[in-house]
């Protein structure tokens, strides 16, 4: 273990805002890149992986560079705690981990873990997330964290969660819970007097270009959460596949209208605009653009 000095925030090296994690530790006790590349082997033996080194920045606190895979990853280590600009959202957002708030008022330095260089396509967006998981479950493995922020979706974890990440990931399933950030939204139009709610996700954006947002639909509020993610995890297993002007199918009752629509509720973000609508029994079969026989079944953990 190695201490290394004190340094501010604003002078930290710029690093990945695609995929980076933050790991809130209770003392600062720093790994060296070869001692948390040994912990990932404690757990993961058969991915390849190697410490690359050391990247002196401009500051003088060192980065360590790690490759998992084709993905090359920093570390950074920060002797103080972290900014409450980037706590404050994370546990605005949380609504699963009633502890985090407290679990955060204990910590006194943090780990900056980002991915440096992967691949640029979807699939090596994708892979590169997977790897972050997984080194930020090593850097859980050799250090005392207390909680864990993934900063493209805002979410805050316990460290448990990163390990049950892993079991998660495959093909057809990705661990949302880590990963991605759901809250609902309701327009200024609508007023608070009607029982309608929408949807907006956060942290697809690295993978697929766009967020998700699911206007208010009049159906029970865990009914358009649950079809919010569904179609998440479709298209974090498939890809930006949803076009413009296309429809999805949840059942035979209903079908969903997409828009890409250059920002939505997060001024500046591009979004998938989700609207509700119902299909007309007497139309008959739907066009051959439709993805009306698309199933995404109902969402577990996903």
């Amino acid at each position: 273990m190695q201490k290394l000095p004190k340094s501010q925030r604003k002078e930290e090296p710029e690093m990945s805002d695609r995929f980076m994690t933050m790991l809130a530790l209770e003392s600062p006790n720093f790994a060296e890149g070869r001692e948390v590349i040994a912990a990932l082997k404690s757990f993961a033996p058969n991915v390849p992986a190697e410490a690359l080194g050391l990247q002196e920045t401009e500051t003088g606190s060192p980065t360590h560079l790690v490759k998992i895979g084709q993905t090359v990853l920093a570390i950074m280590y920060v002797d103080q705690p972290l900014p409450a600009d980037a706590i404050d959202r994370p546990l605005a957002y949380n609504q699963t981990w009633p502890g985090a708030k407290a679990e955060m008022q204990k910590h006194s330095a943090h780990v900056i873990a980002a991915v440096f260089k992967s691949d640029e396509s979807f699939g090596g967006q994708r892979q590169s997330a997977v790897d972050l998981t997984l080194l930020t479950a090593a850097l859980i493995k050799s250090h005392p964290v207390l909680s864990v922020i993934w900063t493209a979706g805002n979410t805050i974890s316990a460290p448990s969660v990163v390990f049950e990440a892993l079991k998660q990931i495959s093909e057809q399933s990705f661990p949302l819970d880590l990963w991605l950030q759901v809250y609902p939204y309701r327009p200024p139009s609508i007023p608070e007097t009607e029982k309608v709610i929408g949807f907006v996700t956060e942290g697809l954006l690295p993978f697929v270009g766009r967020e998700i947002q699911f206007e208010p639909a009049p159906m029970p509020p865990q009914d358009v959460a649950s079809r919010v993610l569904n179609i998440a995890l479709y298209l974090l297993s498939h890809g930006p596949v949803l076009k413009d002007g296309e429809t999805l199918g949840m059942s035979e009752e209903e079908k969903i209208h997409i828009r890409h629509m250059p920002e939505g509720a997060q001024p500046g973000v591009p979004i998938l605009q989700l609207m509700l609508g119902r299909l007309d029994r007497e139309r008959g079969e739907s066009s051959a653009n439709d993805h009306r026989s698309t199933s995404f079944g109902k969402r577990g953990r996903a």
